[in-house]
């Protein structure tokens, strides 16, 4: 005759138990959690729990905006809607010649640009060189019904006469009526032996698509409750924090079948906005089952970088990205995925140093004002 303690486990299941008043004030009567029991002399005493196999939250942690991009390195003409007097070849465009030389002017325009998701432009680049006695300018289109029309100055100031340097500032563009753009080079020359060139151009815009954000520290808690404390509140069977990878990814496994909600710790600087799926908690069922989790977060300061190559302006993959502020005593070191994205998050408002660094490229190193969500493009260049 005792009070006795039992555990029910077997490999692969969740483990059922019963608890005491040393644990807990007021032990819950479940299936899956029972107070301590009482055998009596003379007497059997019954007990029954419930167990299951266990099942895994496989949870990414993302951003709820992205950036995305066009860009046109002219190895080619695909890009390229219409054109004249310029030729468009190995990472350059230039203007065609004549009996004489260069002629005095040609044009280009890109193919439609239209992104998915789009939330806001951002910029217009370019990068190009004009010896003496030549011009390039650069306006944008855009698409109203069938017809491509510049866009205004009262929208987009000293695009009628057109650009002359990169980068232009495009997020005051209403994405309603300019959902969809187009870019037109003109190119100019005084002299027959002398022309213009024009390396690459790209459109970069904030869209709604999932980014996801490294090595977030998050809570989750199950339903199930095994009593209450002194002050008669719940104590909860289950209750964690776990963080996810460098890729925003992580498995929680060997868990019980139950009811789960997330949450942020307390004093993050990140938001928990929106989980999928909606609403919390999220059930998950027994049986070894895999419950896909999104958690969707926001913060008020954060740095989207894109790393590309400066001739292909393709994405650079695995590039180490490391951001730095001695001051605040913050540094972050940062892998680029397969878009050349590296996403700093969450941050505190100040000047900080980015390094970039992979092999077969030169480093480089620039320093970045943060205030709110920024975004930065950096070009690396090849080394033989």
């Amino acid at each position: 005759t005792s009070t006795y303690k039992v555990v029910v486990s077997k490999t692969g299941f969740n483990t059922a138990r019963t608890y005491g008043t040393g644990e807990v004030a007021t032990p819950e009567n479940m299936c899956y959690a029972r107070p301590e029991q009482i055998v009596l002399e003379g007497q059997s005493t019954p007990v029954s729990f419930c167990i299951d196999e266990t099942s895994v939250f496989s949870v990414n942690t993302l951003s709820t905006w992205g950036s995305d991009y066009w860009a046109d390195s002219f190895q080619g003409a695909s890009k390229i809607s219409t054109s004249s007097n310029v030729i468009i070849s190995g990472g350059e465009v230039v203007l065609a010649t004549g009996t004489e030389g260069y002629l005095t002017s040609g044009f280009l325009m890109s193919t439609s640009i239209t992104p998915t998701n789009l939330i806001r432009w951002d910029k217009f680049s370019f990068t190009d060189s004009k010896p003496i006695g030549t011009e390039a300018t650069y306006q944008l289109y855009y698409a109203s019904g069938t017809e491509w029309l510049l866009i205004p100055d009262s929208v987009l100031m000293g695009n009628s006469t057109g650009f002359t340097h990169s980068p232009v500032d495009l997020s005051g563009l209403a994405t309603t009526t300019y959902s969809q753009l187009k870019l037109e080079g003109n190119l100019s020359t005084n002299s027959t032996s002398s022309t213009p060139f024009l390396f690459d151009w790209q459109v970069s815009w904030i869209a709604s698509q999932l980014t996801p954000v490294p090595n977030v520290n998050f809570h989750f808690r199950g339903e199930k409750t095994i009593g209450l404390d002194a002050s008669s509140f719940p104590v909860y069977k289950y209750f964690t924090a776990t963080t996810s990878d460098s890729n925003g990814h992580v498995n929680i496994s060997n868990l019980e079948w139950d009811s789960y909600a997330f949450s942020m710790p307390l004093g993050s600087n990140l938001d928990l906005v929106w989980t999928d799926p909606w609403p919390q908690p999220i059930s998950l069922p027994p049986d070894n089952f895999t419950q896909a989790v999104k958690l969707y977060l926001e913060a008020e300061n954060s740095l989207l970088v894109t790393i590309q190559d400066s001739e292909t302006l393709e994405p650079v993959f695995a590039a180490t990205t490391t951001l730095s502020n001695t001051d605040l005593g913050y540094q972050q070191n940062l892998w680029t995925d397969n878009k050349g994205q590296s996403y700093f998050v969450p941050l505190t408002a100040a000047n900080y140093t980015l390094t970039v660094q992979v092999l077969g490229y030169y480093a480089t190193s620039t320093v970045i004002s943060i205030s709110g969500n920024e975004t930065r493009t950096i070009q690396l260049v090849r080394y033989d």
